[in-house]
């Protein structure tokens, strides 16, 4: 649409009926479908100006009735806002006219030289001028949002001076300084002291030229911690100086991270090369990669002796085709323990074995499989003793469904009864372990706690104590298991033994987890939720019981505003009834129901909401609440009703338009038939015909253009709407 097709709506405040109705001949004559307002004093402008009436422009008498010159002038574009405002004086006010130009408005324009083409000329160029300083006005807002919204520190300081010009919120947040504070400082007052002549001379070459600057930095916060950032610089123009905008992302932890890691690896490499066990890493048919120095003090065999041979050429034939077929059984489980098994060492004797194998070929730091072999020969002649006394558990095993554990301290040995084959799932395993077996399957979560208390209780030789952990079971997986210990004493107040009894409480574990993720999920969703008792005791609805945070964020009310009230608390004029009755008969029928409402928040505020409602019952069947999950679709309904407008304004295109088309058509089909008729007579020239007729022909196609045009600008529209609405989400 050009701007003489668009319907302004212009102001004129005149009180000279003459210039009046000269200033109006002259609008209609260039903009004939404007809206004229008139006032003729400063008060019906400023009536007029109160009505939320959508002014384009204002054309203002300097003279009036009630106010004159500038204050006039001031009054005025006081009221104005961002509409533009347009002086009309006489020859005697002229000079007056051009210091109007100072105090705001767009244009000044004298009475006695004025003409349609001057006024309309001024009134374009006031209003394109009014869009683009409104346009400017607005992308600077919205660079300044940007800076001043993001998550990482940033600053402008000047390059000459480096004194602090701007800084952002995520900057005063992460160093602690005040805004003030900043901008009375220089960017070297930041820098740790000893620092300083480093940091000028990294600097200097980036003072004056525009080159981008990335490097790490140290900076001094404002309670002396120091932290180290990664800086990115880049020169620009701030108010006319030349400046620096420095983004600045703290690296500190990330440093400390990898320092830790460092010292993680170093450690690791003292514990396989000095360490007490045997470390080695096979690949999947059991051949030695990699041998660890401690093969040498453990079983006598140098490293290179055991390299690129096979673990089962070292192992008693008696016990080989056993670590053989549990070996296989990597292919499917990431970790597998091999129970004591004879191992040839270097002086060709037997020595019991026990190995941990976990398959690691899928990390590309191992490509194997590494086992973490250990010498448990003392302890096998032990462990053949204390089997005598597994049957006395495997009796009590029977009364129970305990995992029964008895662990002796001569032998520092654990015997258990059934319930580590039937409910722990190690059906090929002994009944006695070491110590270090069991501490072994305690989850690593737990594994701190758990020793702490048991270390504690045996120090202060407490008889009794219980505690909860999760143990793994032979698959791997972990049950949450309930440990009732009792310590058994000698008369010199030495500990003789230690029983347990551990008892399944994995799936009352499971259910309390999953009630507290369900509790979770209430809690931390987008959603509003709202919760209420089932019957309603008073009019209105059932009293609300609870309320989550996003219900409050939507509503304005707080929870103990809530409390005790009903929705009815939310609606207002313009709620639907019929929408309200049909949700109260759902729910005197104990159905399930969702409806779309309009509700009003705590201030007032009118919204459009989604509640989907449903019943809750208790474990006897008896319905005991109802839970409402409510939803803002203010913006899709605002979008339905946006589109819906649209349509009425391509409708009244089409029959608006229609009538222009039919001017030049009515033409072409006169001029047809004066040229069948001519055609009978012969006596009439035809170029004439055929150039009128061809006049009308290409009036009738930019007719035809332009309808197209301004049915597309209408259809794009609703598109550019919703961009703009999914952008603001």
């Amino acid at each position: 649409m050009t701007f003489r097709d668009k319907k302004h709506q212009i102001l004129i405040v005149e009180d000279n009926p003459g210039d009046f109705l000269l200033i109006e001949d002259y609008l209609q004559e260039e903009l004939a479908s404007s809206l004229i307002h008139h006032a003729t004093t400063f008060a019906q402008a400023k009536d007029i100006l109160s009505r939320n009436v959508s002014i384009d422009i204002i054309f203002l008498d300097l003279s009036l009735p009630d106010a004159s010159g500038e204050s006039l002038v001031n009054e005025m574009m006081k009221l104005s806002g961002s509409v533009p405002v347009v002086v009309l004086t006489g020859y005697t006010d002229k000079e007056f006219g051009i210091k109007t130009l100072s105090l705001g408005i767009s244009d000044y324009l004298l009475k006695d030289e004025l003409n349609a083409s001057q006024l309309f000329r001024s009134m374009t160029y006031a209003i394109e001028r009014g869009r683009i300083h409104t346009e400017l006005k607005e992308s600077e807002e919205n660079y300044r949002n940007l800076f001043q919204s993001s998550p990482i520190p940033m600053w402008v300081f000047d390059t000459d001076s480096l004194a602090f010009l701007d800084v952002n919120d995520s900057s005063i947040k992460h160093l602690g300084y005040a805004r003030e504070e900043f901008l009375s400082m220089s960017i070297n007052q930041i820098w740790p002291e000893e620092d300083e002549a480093t940091f000028e001379a990294l600097l200097n070459p980036y003072r004056k030229n525009k080159l981008l600057f990335h490097g790490v930095i140290r900076y001094k916060k404002k309670n002396g911690e120091i932290i180290t950032a990664e800086i990115v610089s880049n020169v620009i123009d701030f108010d006319g100086r030349s400046a620096r905008l420095t983004q600045a992302t703290d690296i500190t932890e990330k440093l400390k991270s990898e320092q830790a890691l460092k010292i993680s690896e170093q450690r690791f490499k003292a514990l396989v090369q000095e360490g007490s066990d045997l470390i080695d890493i096979l690949n999947a048919s059991g051949i030695y990669k990699y041998v660890s120095p401690t093969s040498s003090s453990i079983l006598g065999i140098n490293p290179g002796q055991m390299t690129g041979k096979k673990i089962f050429d070292f192992i008693h034939e008696e016990d080989k085709y056993r670590v053989m077929d549990q070996f296989k059984l990597l292919n499917t489980q990431k970790r597998l323990h091999i129970l004591p098994f004879r191992f040839r060492d270097g002086e060709n004797k037997w020595r019991w074995m026990e190995t941990i194998f976990t398959n690691l070929s899928d990390d590309p730091a191992i490509e194997g499989i590494v086992a973490n072999t250990r010498d448990v020969s003392e302890s096998i002649e032990n462990e053949i003793k204390l089997k005598d006394s597994v049957d006395r558990y495997n009796i009590v095993a029977k009364a129970t469904s305990d995992i029964i554990w008895d662990r002796d301290f001569t032998s520092d040995k654990i015997t258990w009864n059934r319930g580590l084959q039937g409910i722990l799932g190690y059906r090929d395993m002994d009944a006695v372990t070491d110590v270090e077996w069991w501490y072994s399957k305690v989850h690593p979560d737990d594994k701190g706690r758990v020793t702490g208390i048991m270390n504690f209780n045996f120090n202060k030789k407490n008889t009794r104590w219980q505690d909860e952990y999760r143990f793994q079971c032979a698959d791997g997986s972990y049950k949450y298991v309930f440990d009732r210990v009792f310590l058994e004493i000698d008369e010199f107040r030495n500990p003789v033994r230690m029983i347990g009894a551990m008892q399944d409480i994995t799936r009352k574990k499971e259910e309390e987890q999953r009630l507290k993720l369900l509790e979770s999920v209430i809690t931390n969703t987008n959603d509003a939720v709202v919760i209420t008792e089932a019957e309603s005791k008073s009019s209105g609805g059932p009293k609300i019981v609870y309320v989550n945070d996003a219900f409050s964020k939507m509503t304005g009310y707080a929870m103990d505003e809530i409390l005790d009230k009903n929705l009815s608390i939310m609606y207002g004029s313009n709620t639907d009834a019929k929408e309200l009755r049909h949700l109260e008969k759902a729910m005197e029928n104990w159905e399930a129901c969702e409806i779309e409402i309009v509700n009003y928040k705590k201030n007032g505020e009118e919204f459009w909401m989604n509640m989907d409602i449903a019943p809750v019952s208790d474990g006897k069947g008896w319905f005991s609440h109802w839970i409402a999950i409510l939803r803002d679709v203010s913006e899709r309904m605002n979008y339905i009703q946006a589109i819906e407008d649209q349509n009425i304004k391509l409708r009244e295109i089409a029959w608006t338009q229609s009538h222009i088309v039919r001017a030049p058509l009515a033409r072409i089909m006169g001029f047809i038939d004066l040229l069948n008729e001519d055609t009978k007579g012969g006596e009439m020239d035809k170029s004439d015909f055929i150039t009128h007729i061809r006049s009308s022909a290409y009036e009738l196609d930019e007719i035809i253009r332009t309808i197209v045009k301004k049915t597309e600008q209408v259809e794009n529209q609703p598109q550019n709407n919703e961009s703009r609405s999914n952008n603001s989400r």
